[in-house]
């Protein structure tokens, strides 16, 4: 079955409203946290709080919105940290991350970070320094420059 662009056309919305929302979902996101003790400020050592939270929230986390908002979480903290963009995986429907957010053009390599994955990884396997060890890996691939 070949799929045309148009096949993708509500995904395509889906991550423009994803985009759209990502200031005031992370505000309210961040809020919350804050009121339950957590320091979630963007830096790269701020992950190891999100996996407390993460832990925290008992069978909550594998809510889907949940996941979701610390899916975000995660992804910003690559964006800012490490550079790069959002962008919907849609180049080869055998790509794990098909059709999901990633945070790509961080490297001169054809690399995306797929922040949804990494957390559903952790929330899976709960090896504290998950989260953080995900996004340190990928500093030697960074371009150069940043």
């Amino acid at each position: 079955m070949v799929l045309s662009r148009g096949d993708f056309q509500v995904d395509v919305e889906k991550f423009q409203k994803f985009i759209f929302e990502m200031d005031d979902v992370m505000e309210v996101f961040l809020a919350f946290a804050m009121s339950k003790g957590f320091r979630l400020d963007y830096s790269i050592s701020s992950l190891d709080d999100l996996e407390v939270f993460i832990d925290g929230s008992g069978d909550g986390a594998r809510e889907s919105e949940l996941l979701n908002r610390c899916s975000r979480y995660l992804g910003e903290v690559f964006r800012k940290n490490l550079g790069g963009s959002w962008d919907l995986c849609l180049d080869d429907p055998k790509n794990i991350n098909f059709k999901l957010p990633v945070i790509n053009r961080f490297s001169e390599i054809d690399l995306e970070f797929c922040p949804l994955a990494v957390v559903g990884n952790y929330v899976a396997r709960k090896k504290r320094g998950m989260l953080r060890e995900a996004v340190e890996v990928n500093k030697e691939f960074l371009r150069a420059g940043k």
